[in-house]
């Protein structure tokens, strides 16, 4: 029997403190609770509060409550009851007061109703009475309401009527249904362009990032050969390179032909000086051939003049005069023989000789031309600095020999470089009306032709400069201007870092670091029924430089303990990458290379661990995790819960933001159990959340309060909403709107 029934009020009781003890009983637990045949207090879950063997209270209730004989309860167990409560907060362990106030243990609170309702015959009377009159109240209104409902009812059955009326009546054409198929295939292909124009969009945006970066190497290359960036004077710059090639060539071939014409005049010389010693040595052999002729024709003379002389001897000298003649006359034919050749080879070589000295004498005049225009235009004012980019040591040729002037000419090739070859004189014309097009306002362009060479030179208030001076003046200035620049940007840039983006930056990854502790600690005590729980960590990204590392580490440390020095390192660092992301597309604002280069959720990536089932383990997601569908389920929604949870309490004002999630299907296999866990880990996380599930209720302990709509809907009739709304401990059905 409940303790209300089995207790009354003793007639000495005011009114207003009947209501407070009532209200203490009631709100402590103890009015509802029963009074078994042991003498035990029992609440309705079976905990028994009271003994009656337990400990008595120095003050007890029974002074103002006392048994009811109407109970049929032993007045003795009532009273063992009432003895072990308290009466003030002095009295005892379980205590009430006139005031409404009462305590168990650690806990304590407060209820003060109007009037009592249910100690005592007469009070609950009195209150059945009051709610006789209120149920009174709400059949009278709930009969009202019931005959709106069928006028609403019955207006709604004629409206509905007309309604089926009127779709009986409506036309139903080809047409209309073309129309509407039309219309659905149009909106399928809008929406099938809009996905491709979205996609087209990324490309651009990629393909112009490339063209950026390619464009960038190659201004970067233009200027380092020193070549124009534009297509046209690229191509003409390709055709005067072709002119200058075939130039080349041919000077190459003249240079080939010239060449082998010295060999052969070379040759011819060096076979000139065998042939004349060859002739030398004919002439004298055919000298040595007439003086011996003479010799024996002296002889032969004394012969005849002593003839008449011994015949034998004569005779003998006739015989060797003959012999000697015989040999003097082969050798007069040979020597005859060699000479005609010989005389014609001299004769030959000679023209040739004097040929080739008139060509030498040419070529060294020719040669001397050339060395003295090579040296006249080599100390023309600005022209090989503009040339070689340096200043020119005098060239000088002390004579105007061969060696010498392949000399001064290598030296000069070798100070030109490769890439300085000759234009024609339209390339050089336009190139002289571009400079003046776009000096045009800053500097008057002036153009001489000296010795075949167009002289610029360029004039301001200043004076008068050559191109060379004037571009390494410009690069003074230019310098002078972008360290003065880089030191402005240094300083704005510094003070920029170290007044908001640092700071910030430090700020931005404590609170994270702060999110993903706070969501592990949270997320500790979500398991499913089988041990499986989740862990997340965040790390470093591999792909992560050192400088991002360094960053992360300058950056923990407050700016007001940091060293200058760490400071320094800091805006180094920083800058650098905003001066590599401008590198990259400089199109794009500095804002938006700012906001990619310090980006500290790219240098991250969140790592998700599955705990369990056995203490201790830790496994990290992937496919040979070996888990059920429902426990890859679970840890594929505490990682989502999760990244919502740190993306919301992330935003710049977190308080406002609508914390809201929705889920399609939510839940589905897994069990009843971890489904009541995780919509607990959603109220935890104070996430609002909208869901839809077959059979999905969300009557869970740890919800606290929730709606639910169930849609039924039989064949053939209209759907029906059922709304059902949750208070955390029971169901209650509530009108659909």
């Amino acid at each position: 029997m409940p303790l209300w029934r089995a207790v009354n009020f003793d007639d000495d009781v005011p009114t207003v403190d009947r209501a407070g003890i009532e209200g203490a009983l009631l709100a402590s637990g103890l009015l509802l609770a029963t009074v078994t045949a042991d003498a035990n207090l029992r609440a309705p879950d079976g905990q028994v509060l009271i003994r009656p063997h337990g400990k008595l209270a120095s003050a007890p209730v029974t002074g103002v409550l006392v048994p009811d004989d109407a109970s049929g309860l032993p007045a003795a167990t009532v009273t063992a009851i009432l003895e072990r409560i308290g009466y003030g907060a002095e009295a005892g362990t379980m205590w009430v007061d006139a005031d409404g106030s009462w305590g168990t243990d650690v806990l304590a609170g407060r209820h003060q109703p109007n009037a009592a309702e249910h100690i005592g015959a007469a009070a609950r009377a009195a209150a059945r009475a009051r709610r006789l009159a209120e149920i009174a109240e709400q059949l009278t209104a709930l009969d009202e309401a019931a005959q709106a409902r069928q006028g609403a009812r019955e207006e709604a059955q004629t409206a509905l009527e007309r309604i089926d009326d009127r779709a009986r009546k409506a036309p139903v054409t080809r047409d209309v249904s073309s129309a509407r198929t039309s219309a659905i295939e149009a909106a399928g292909r809008a929406e099938s362009a809009r996905e491709d124009a979205d996609k087209a969009a990324r490309t651009a945006e990629d393909h112009r990032s490339q063209w950026a970066a390619a464009n960038a190497r190659h201004i970067d290359i233009c200027s380092h050969f020193n070549l124009p960036t534009g297509s046209n004077e690229l191509a003409e710059a390709l055709n005067a390179l072709a002119e200058v090639d075939r130039a080349c060539a041919a000077a190459v071939r003249t240079t080939q032909e010239l060449d082998r014409r010295l060999s052969l005049h070379a040759g011819a010389v060096e076979r000139l000086a065998g042939e004349r010693q060859s002739r030398h040595q004919l002439e004298k052999a055919a000298e040595d051939a007439w003086t011996l002729w003479h010799g024996e024709a002296t002889e032969l003379e004394s012969i005849r003049e002593t003839l008449g002389g011994d015949a034998a001897e004569a005779l003998a000298n006739l015989k060797e005069a003959e012999a000697a003649l015989k040999d003097r006359s082969s050798e007069l034919s040979t020597a005859q023989g060699f000479l005609a050749p010989l005389q014609h080879d001299c004769g030959v070589a000679e023209s040739q000789a004097a040929t080739t000295a008139d060509n030498a004498e040419i070529a060294r005049t020719d040669l001397a031309a050339a060395a003295g225009r090579l040296v006249r235009r080599y100390a023309l004012a600005g022209l090989v600095a503009a040339a070689t980019g340096s200043s020119p040591e005098p060239l000088e040729l002390p004579d105007v020999g061969v060696a010498t002037v392949q000399a001064a000419a290598n030296r000069v090739r070798a100070a030109v470089g490769a890439g300085a070859a000759a234009v024609s004189d339209t390339a050089v014309t336009r190139a002289e009306q571009v400079l003046d097009h776009n000096l045009t306002g800053t500097f008057d362009v002036t153009v001489d032709v000296e010795d075949g060479v167009h002289l610029v030179e360029v004039s301001d208030a200043s004076g008068t400069r050559t191109v060379a001076e004037a571009a390494d003046e410009l690069d003074r200035l230019c310098q002078q201007g972008r360290d003065a620049l880089s030191d402005r940007e240094r300083r704005v840039f510094t003070e920029f870092v170290l007044g908001g983006v640092a700071e910030e930056l430090r700020r931005r990854i404590a609170q994270a670091e702060h999110l993903i502790d706070d969501m592990t600690r949270r997320l500790g005590t979500i398991r499913t029924s089988h041990g499986i729980g989740v862990k997340l960590r965040w790390r470093l990204a591999e792909s992560a430089d050192g400088d991002i590392a360094r960053i992360k580490e300058l950056v923990a440390t407050d700016a007001r303990v940091r060293s200058p020095e760490s400071t320094a390192e800091l805006t180094e660092l920083l800058k650098a990458r905003v001066d590599e992301s401008f590198a990259l597309d400089a199109s794009a604002g500095f804002a938006a290379h700012l906001r990619k280069a310090l980006d500290y959720r790219e240098w991250h990536y969140v790592e998700v661990f599955i705990l369990g089932p056995t203490p201790g383990l830790e496994r990290r997601i992937a496919r040979r995790a070996k888990l059920s569908q429902g426990e890859i389920r679970f840890v594929s929604y505490v990682t989502l819960f999760a990244a919502i949870d740190a993306y919301l309490s992330g935003l710049p004002d977190a308080t406002r933001a609508l914390r809201l999630i929705l889920l399609d299907d939510a839940f589905a296999k897994v069990d009843d159990r971890t489904i009541g866990e995780l919509m607990g880990l959603l109220v935890r996380l104070d996430l609002d959340f909208a869901m839809t599930g077959h059979a999905l209720w969300g009557t869970y302990p740890q919800v606290p309060k929730l709606d639910c709509y169930e849609i039924r809907r039989v064949e053939g009739s209209a759907a029906v909403t059922t709304h059902v709304h949750w208070d955390g401990h029971n169901k209650h059905l509530r009108a659909a709107r």
